[in-house]
């Protein structure tokens, strides 16, 4: 998986050729869920990830990538804001080691 933070971990002068290997985080580093797996089981293990978020895969094909914010919402049912208030576009990006 690679994000944002990942990226900017690269030195700003070889951004541009870094390659994603090289910043990205393995598959079997990360949190991973399953469609039929229940939403309240996945919190805690996306509350404990430094990507908090859990790409989501159907016989090894990707179907979604939830994050704490989505399964937070979830939870609380519809019109409920997130833990950091109403949801009003991305959620700010987490620390990540």
């Amino acid at each position: 998986m690679i994000t944002l933070r990942r990226v900017d971990t690269a030195p700003p002068h070889v951004r541009a050729s870094t390659m994603v290997h090289e910043v990205m985080r393995p598959l079997g580093d990360i949190v991973t869920a399953a469609p039929e797996e229940p939403v309240l089981g996945l919190l805690p293990r996306l509350q404990a990830s430094p990507v908090r978020r859990a790409p989501t895969l159907d016989e090894g094909r990707l179907v979604g990538i939830p994050t704490v914010a989505d399964v937070t919402r979830a939870l609380a049912g519809p019109g409920t804001p997130g833990p950091d208030g109403p949801h009003h576009g991305p959620p700010a990006r987490p620390k990540e080691t």
